[in-house]
């Protein structure tokens, strides 16, 4: 990955990435198929066996949730029937029916699910307020920054002095924050993001 990663803000847009997905517990037999979760990410064994088809891209409607698929959807010949290791799905094992809205940013041309989104997307999770009222900001916002190893809950609690949280200024997506991030348990990347870029200190 290289050291500096501009972010972008993405917004919500009126359209939903449809998608069928199958995937079997772990506990069936280990997966051997590496992959990437999303753009910027070093591929890795993930364990266990997935794979999905996406359908189609459509305006979203008012009752588009993900769901478990009727017996009538299931006969759709486009779900996937393999793993990308060669194992076969059974009808035991789990069938999901997708729906998630596709996101937009004015700083970078293109399209994402949450799920999909490059490192260096930055987004407004509305979801948590509430959550975790004493980390609310200001302005309202609790602010997501995919990193290159997860998602970073800027607005959320953090491993030190307390969980206090880390302090932040700017407009997104030109955010600065402190103290500096270290992402995982144990650390997987330490970095920091000022004016909108994130610095990841290179091993």
């Amino acid at each position: 990955m290289p050291s500096r990663i501009p972010c972008f803000w993405l917004e919500p847009t009126d359209q939903a990435e449809i998608s069928f997905r199958r995937y079997a517990d772990q506990i069936k037999s280990a997966c051997s198929a590496q992959r990437v979760p999303w753009e910027g990410h070093p591929p890795s064994v993930w364990g266990y066996h997935t794979e999905r088809v996406v359908i189609e891209q459509r305006v979203r409607g008012v009752n588009d949730a993900s769901h478990h698929p009727t017996n009538e959807e299931k006969v759709d010949a486009r779900w996937p029937s393999t793993c990308a290791c060669g194992y076969a799905f059974e009808p035991s094992d789990h069938w999901q029916v997708n729906s998630f809205t596709l996101y937009e940013s004015k700083q970078r041309p293109g399209r994402w699910t949450l799920h999909d989104a490059p490192a260096g997307a930055m987004w407004d999770a509305p979801w948590f307020k509430g959550h975790d009222g004493k980390h609310a900001r200001p302005d309202g916002l609790y602010i997501i920054v995919r990193l290159p190893e997860g998602d970073w809950l800027v607005d959320g609690p953090s491993s030190n002095a307390q969980g206090a949280g880390w302090q932040r200024t700017g407009t997104p997506p030109f955010i600065s924050a402190t103290p500096s991030i270290g992402f995982g348990k144990p650390q997987r990347l330490h970095g920091w993001l000022r004016n909108g870029v994130l610095e990841i200190d290179m091993p």
